[in-house]
């Protein structure tokens, strides 16, 4: 448990970490981090308000002199501020976000931003999202505000340019969250600029497990280094310990591991509801995941090729599949471009694959709602006289688990999808689906 002592600085975030010993600040004020234990500063915050004095003049945005002077001054103040705090030992949380740059009416050659409150050497780049892979589970600050799975962490920056240590990056690599380790013991954190966690409490456990972690640090920091031929005097206990820790520690590192296997597949398992919930890009890697647990090869599509699904079976067989989620039922337009995908198909390797449809039809409405059919009459009449097999977003979901309890059913269900024409008969149960009761708060 951490001291009750230890005080928080939050800078332009009044409603965030609300907890005893915090105080709340603007990156204007004179209030500096000297007397704190963790400082956290929302940038977006700080440079949104530098913006309410813009002026839009030719293709500079720029501020009038007196202004542009007077956020300069605040900007180095604060840098020197951040900067004595973190060789000091401090941890300072930043929460980044694309930072816009100012000029004053006279000198376009000396642009600034909020940015440049932070010494170390990055650039931030546009770009959001809200998948975030960590690379330091060790880490306190991943451990407890982005690993943590009552968080939900939004990146609006992408951090390039840069020589700290990365703790997390998006799906496709690019860094979001950075670590700078300084001299004197301090911690620069360039994290995320969202994370919001569901409920108070929630949040406040993580703020006290990672103020433990940060009173540890202090603590041990206090202590001095013993000589060096200490190394060479060790007691009984000592010896016992440390044998005990090495067990311990190589427990921990297996029931992390199995803690992480079981995460990823509960989140796998998690998504793949959105097979019956949503539409796009979600319904699309579903229908992935359909593909290759039928025994498919997924093959990747060049970016000029709008095709969204190809799959070759160790049968000979091919697949050439559409994805849609949508509000009402299926309209003709799918079918079409299903059409597009077959013939590009066949153009390329002179073999006609099989075609799969697969619909979200009435995405908003909870399954046992959904009382209208996703394939009308003659969308079923179309897909037969074409030869292609409809699935919903649920018989989607069904196949999946159907699989994955009994892995020889494989072949028998995608033998019944390409001798299918027309709506598929089968896994549109909803036994698997269960509505859970919302427990009372």
């Amino acid at each position: 448990m951490y001291n009750h002592y230890m005080r928080i600085l939050a800078i332009d975030h009044e409603d965030y970490w609300l907890r005893d010993g915090l105080t709340n600040a603007d990156f204007f004020s004179t209030e500096l981090c000297a007397d704190y234990d963790l400082v956290v500063w929302h940038m977006d915050s700080t440079n949104n308000e530098m913006w309410s004095q813009k002026k839009e003049l030719g293709d500079l945005r720029r501020i009038d002199e007196t202004t542009y002077s007077y956020y300069s001054g605040i900007i180095k103040r604060r840098r020197d501020d951040f900067t004595d705090y973190l060789n000091n030992g401090g941890t300072l949380i930043v929460l980044v976000s694309h930072t816009d740059i100012f000029y004053d009416n006279y000198n376009s050659k000396s642009p600034r931003s909020v940015r440049d409150a932070l010494g170390e050497k990055f650039t931030l780049a546009i770009g959001s999202g809200q998948v975030v892979m960590p690379k330091d589970e060790d880490d306190p600050v991943v451990r407890c505000l982005l690993r943590n799975k009552n968080s939900s962490v939004e990146y609006v920056a992408m951090i390039r340019d840069h020589d700290g240590k990365v703790l997390a990056t998006n799906k496709i690599g690019q860094d979001i969250a950075v670590k700078y380790t300084y001299q004197g013991g301090g911690t620069l954190y360039l994290l995320p600029g969202e994370i919001n966690f569901n409920h108070q409490e929630d949040l406040e456990a993580a703020v006290e497990e990672l103020l433990a972690e940060i009173e540890k640090k202090h603590q041990n920091k206090t202590l001095p280094e013993m000589p060096e031929w200490s190394r060479g005097y060790v007691s009984n206990q000592e010896h016992s310990d440390k044998e005990a820790l090495e067990v311990a520690n190589e427990e921990f590192n297996k029931a992390k591991i199995s803690l992480h296997s079981a995460q990823d597949a509960y989140d796998e398992t998690v998504n793949l509801k959105r097979l019956f919930t949503g539409t796009g890009g979600e319904i699309e890697a579903g229908v992935n995941k359909l593909l290759e647990a039928l025994g498919g090869k997924v093959i990747k599509q060049p970016e000029s090729n709008r095709t969204d699904h190809v799959a070759e079976f160790k049968s000979k067989t091919a697949i050439v599949a559409e994805a849609k989620g949508v509000k009402k039922a299926c309209s003709e337009g799918y079918g079409t471009q299903l059409d597009k995908w077959v013939g590009e198909y066949f153009a390329e390797r002179k073999k006609t694959p099989k075609g799969l449809l697969v619909v979200n039809g009435w995405k908003d409405l909870e399954p046992g709602k959904r009382t209208e059919q996703v394939f009308p009459k003659h969308i079923i009449d179309y897909a037969t006289s074409r030869g292609y097999c409809l699935m919903t977003g649920i018989q989607a979901f069904n196949i999946i688990r159907a699989v994955g309890e009994k892995r020889e059913e494989a072949q028998n269900i995608l033998q019944k999808i390409v001798d299918t024409n027309g709506r598929l008969e089968g896994y549109d149960s909803l036994e698997d689906i269960k509505s859970v009761p919302e427990s009372p708060e």
